[in-house]
């Protein structure tokens, strides 16, 4: 029975540690599309900067 329990144990320490990874990955993946989206808004605002010169300059 002790021999099963130890068994769970590590198996959910095992589970745990694979969450905790998992976990991390989620939030580098979050926190890189977050910045892609600043930046992508950035290039969207500055080309629409350039459109409305141009449309001006016609």
């Amino acid at each position: 029975m002790a021999n099963a329990v130890n068994r769970l144990a590590l198996a959910q320490e095992k589970l745990l540690v694979q969450q905790q990874s998992s976990t991390d990955t989620l939030e580098r993946a979050i926190a890189a599309q977050l910045e892609s989206n600043k930046l992508q808004q950035a290039h969207n605002t500055k080309i629409s900067e350039l459109f409305a010169v141009f449309l001006l300059d016609r």
